[in-house]
């Protein structure tokens, strides 16, 4: 599921409500700062404008947009209607807030029906031709290495342009801005991405922007077993078992396949280290670890006890076994759930 439909009145033109799924709702709140920073912009305390105001209130609107969406689709919605919106400010102990307040009711709804003037495919209405001259002033900007600005975000949100997620990946990569506008929107842009596609092209850079594209991948939900796979081929297994912590927006039974065979693949990697028998003189004969490096253990144990080795007899050190533990786990969960379910 990628994108949601949001309206305030209580339909969607073009679509039919096939089920409601009840109301949801999230609160926003930004700190004092918000205001701390706000008097010394304003050019004129009656005539002017802040810039810094509307770039606070834009970001507080659309963090509280994307809680709400992501509730509606935690619950399985594509879209919410009745759309209510609050903005209050909380004052008390000498500090100051600002508080979103979002509301509507999640829904699925059919997919909203092309509009089409008087039904003739030989006219193009002039909304309609304003939005294709507005997609490709923005494709044409990022092209020449320019970023989209406001008004370009506001028209992306209302109107999704795969092109512009592909073309701006390699620039969010690289992008190191707190914040910098094109990190503080484009993860979200890009979650509405086709899986596959969004796979395809963000997960050759891992090993160049590896932090990046994992950070992106948590948001977007890219979970990919075909990367995990060619990793753990690689004996790349950092990068291996930090993809299995990627999570999917929704898990159907045939994820079960793909986590059984990657589980399948770890568990039957090679043994790279091994045990030995140490007889001593006066004492028991005791079993020994030598790990894949050669680093003989004073005892019995799974790991090297070498710090800056740690490894296991399969060349894995404790927090990627660890990982890998955790996403067994997940997988008895998704067996159990869709065994009682069925």
């Amino acid at each position: 599921m990628s994108k949601i439909f949001i309206t305030t009145t209580n339909s969607i033109e073009g679509a039919t409500i096939e089920q409601y799924l009840g109301i949801v709702s999230t609160n926003k709140v930004i700190g004092t700062n918000f205001f701390s920073d706000i008097d010394a912009s304003f050019t004129d305390l009656f005539g002017g404008n802040s810039s810094t105001y509307q770039r606070k209130l834009d970001l507080i609107y659309k963090q509280a947009m994307e809680a709400l969406s992501d509730k509606a689709k935690m619950r399985g919605a594509n879209g919410i209607i009745g759309l209510q919106i609050d903005f209050d400010e909380v004052s008390g102990k000498g500090k100051s807030m600002f508080m979103v307040s979002a509301l509507g009711t999640a829904v699925i709804i059919s997919k909203p029906k092309e509009r089409k003037l008087n039904g003739d495919k030989h006219f193009l209405s002039t909304e309609d031709l304003t939005q294709s001259i507005k997609r490709k002033t923005i494709i044409k900007k990022i092209n020449n290495n320019e970023t989209p600005d406001e008004e370009d975000w506001q028209f992306l949100q209302a109107c999704f342009i795969p092109e512009v997620a592909e073309a701006l990946l390699v620039p969010y990569l690289k992008t190191i801005a707190i914040y910098d506008t094109l990190k503080d929107r484009f993860p979200q842009y890009f979650a509405q991405l086709d899986k596959d596609l969004a796979e395809k092209i963000l997960y050759p850079h891992l090993l160049i922007r590896t932090q990046a594209v994992l950070n992106l991948a948590r948001i977007a939900h890219i979970f990919s077993p075909k990367a995990i796979k060619e990793n753990i081929a690689n004996q790349n297994f950092e990068f291996a078992t930090l993809l299995l912590d990627i999570d999917k927006e929704m898990y159907g039974p045939e994820d079960i396949v793909a986590f059984e065979e990657i589980i399948s693949i770890l568990d039957n990697l090679p043994d790279l280290g091994h045990y030995e028998v140490v007889k001593g003189i006066f004492s028991k004969p005791e079993e020994r670890y030598i790990c894949p490096m050669g680093h003989r253990s004073s005892k019995m144990s799974d790991f090297c006890e070498v710090s800056e080795c740690n490894k296991n007899i399969k060349g894995l050190n404790e927090k990627q076994a660890e990982r890998i533990e955790i996403f067994r786990l997940k997988l008895e969960s998704l067996k159990e759930y869709f065994n009682n379910n069925n």
